[in-house]
């Protein structure tokens, strides 16, 4: 069962839409009885929809997974991954850095990190652009395949010692507006 990967394998099944159960668990190399518990639980959260029905070789009606984005999820809960899960890739669907997932999804900082590598990884996002935190570059992540974003040149130690001495300003400045106004 997907399930016992945790998030990998919430990532895994992502990535082998579309598809019934059956031919998802193929691609990932889990059972079919898991495979649709996962489905099932994803399509809760409203990640994933069953499209149309097929038959499989058995004669029997099979249900066909695919991608779904439109809802919102219920509100996460400390310990329901699934649904964290589904937290997770709406707030990429918007254009998110780890820790902004991080903050809306409710888990920590670094298991939003992990499921982002993962799910970059396997191209399920991609990096759509950069944006500075200090004197450090952020990515920011967006649900979905594309090309990511060139990462900027980094500081020189000149930049890095001018965005340091404009930083020490504004906070004098700001010292000196409380001492007037106390």
């Amino acid at each position: 069962m997907p399930g016992k990967n945790g998030i990998k394998g919430y990532c895994k099944a992502m990535a082998a839409l579309p598809g019934t159960s059956s031919e998802i668990a193929a691609r990932i190399g889990t059972s079919k009885s898991g495979t649709a518990l996962l489905m099932r639980r994803l399509a809760a959260v409203g990640l994933v929809r069953s499209e149309t029905y097929k038959t499989a070789r058995n004669g029997r009606p099979a249900v066909v997974w695919a991608v779904d984005g439109q809802h919102e999820a219920p509100k996460a809960k400390p310990g329901v991954t699934h649904i964290m899960f589904g937290e997770m890739v709406r707030s990429m669907h918007r254009g998110a850095s780890t820790f902004d997932i991080a903050e809306y999804s409710g888990c920590h900082y670094q298991v939003a990190q992990y499921v982002v590598r993962e799910a970059h990884r396997l191209g399920l996002c991609h990096i759509a652009e950069w944006t500075r935190s200090g004197v450090n570059y952020q990515p920011v992540y967006e649900w979905g395949k594309g090309t990511d974003a060139p990462k900027p040149l980094a500081m020189t130690p000149h930049e890095k010692y001018r965005c340091c001495v404009e930083r020490q300003k504004a906070l004098f400045f700001v010292r000196a507006l409380a001492g007037v106004a106390a």
